[in-house]
């Protein structure tokens, strides 16, 4: 089957010969026969967007087929069926073509603007247009956004949730700006632990660096503090953690299963104080996503990954986050990674 490449929201055509179940190229159409192309996830699931088909050659059974950049601006990465049908004179359809399109991530778009709603010292932002073409990580400014906010989630077409709360409500132009996404560990760190992780890089779906991996290594240290937090009853910068909610009727104190706001706000502007450490557990882990996406290729690769994976766990459990909240040089909070969100501080 053949396999057409493109970037999102970028034009391409590719040319096609209608052939005999032989191979050979169809030599008797005329030209004035109907052709039409569809692109659709494949099973019976509905139709993504049409294809432009044209004639070439008829006398040699050649077509083009174009697909327009606006068709896949906003369309996700990931394989795709293509099935071209003709209508002959005589009213018949048949079956000329069948392929697959593989969209892959173009490169970053230029800063694009955006229309919202914001509320007071909260995440989200409603009342957009379209989030089409949006990617979690991207910087966000504007009146009433902190500096060094990031897209942190994309829950809808129309909305955004980003990493730090608003600092005023009301409707707001947003200036969007594509960026990678944070991280704790640079592609340099990985070398040092694995020399040969360059030469696992897939040029379609991995950026350059391990961008992505290492960016996921940080949103998994991010998230096993924010679970270990424990907080305190009066905390030095004030009451920055509320310890506990009544259960049982009353019959006692636990910490809520919730994470705090608060550290993830901390977290979000670069407050952990990253040290060699942090470092090495985002390597290890990185090293181990890439690894381990090698499972089914043969080779020892996968083996390597659950190693990694062991060897960064091991380093986080007996590892205490450091987050310096006033930027002094110093922590003000220490989180143990090895322990758990028990009931009582």
């Amino acid at each position: 089957m053949n396999t057409w490449r493109v970037a999102q929201g970028v034009d391409a055509t590719f040319q096609v010969t209608i052939c005999d179940e032989n191979g050979n190229a169809i030599t008797t159409y005329t030209g004035s026969e109907t052709l039409t192309g569809v692109v659709w996830p494949g099973g019976d699931l509905q139709s993504t967007f049409a294809l432009s088909v044209t004639w070439v050659t008829p006398a040699q059974g050649t077509i083009d087929v174009a697909i327009a950049a606006s068709s896949t601006q906003a369309l996700g990465v990931g394989k795709y069926r293509v099935q071209i049908t003709l209508l002959d004179s005589s009213n018949k359809e048949r079956d000329v073509f069948e392929g697959e399109l593989e969209i892959f991530v173009s490169p970053l778009a230029a800063t694009s603007t955006k229309t919202g709603t914001l509320l007071f010292n909260t995440y989200g932002v409603t009342g957009i247009s379209s989030t089409a073409g949006l990617q979690v990580g991207w910087l966000v400014s504007g009146s009433g956004i902190q500096a060094g906010t990031v897209i942190q989630s994309i829950p809808s077409s129309t909305t955004l949730l980003l990493s730090l709360p608003a600092t005023t409500s009301g409707t707001t132009t947003l200036t969007i700006t594509p960026a990678e996404a944070p991280v704790y560990c640079q592609y340099t760190d990985m070398l040092n632990l694995a020399p040969w992780i360059g030469d696992l890089q897939a040029l379609l779906s991995d950026e350059t660096g391990f961008a992505t991996q290492r960016a996921a290594a940080r949103n998994k240290l991010d998230s096993i503090i924010l679970k270990n937090y424990r907080g305190h009853a009066v905390g030095q910068f004030g009451e920055h953690s509320t310890l506990a909610f009544a259960w049982a009727y009353g019959g006692g104190k636990r910490r809520s299963v919730l994470v705090s706001p608060v550290v993830r706000n901390w977290l979000n502007s670069n407050y952990l104080i990253v040290h060699d450490e942090i470092v090495r557990i985002n390597a290890h882990w990185a090293i181990a996503d890439v690894c381990l996406a090698q499972m089914g290729r043969g080779g020892h690769y996968p083996s390597y990954g659950a190693f990694h994976r062991r060897e960064g766990d091991k380093l986080a459990a007996g590892t205490t986050a450091e987050i310096d909240i006033n930027q002094d040089g110093l922590a003000e909070i220490g989180v143990p990674l090895g322990s758990t969100n028990t009931l009582f501080t």
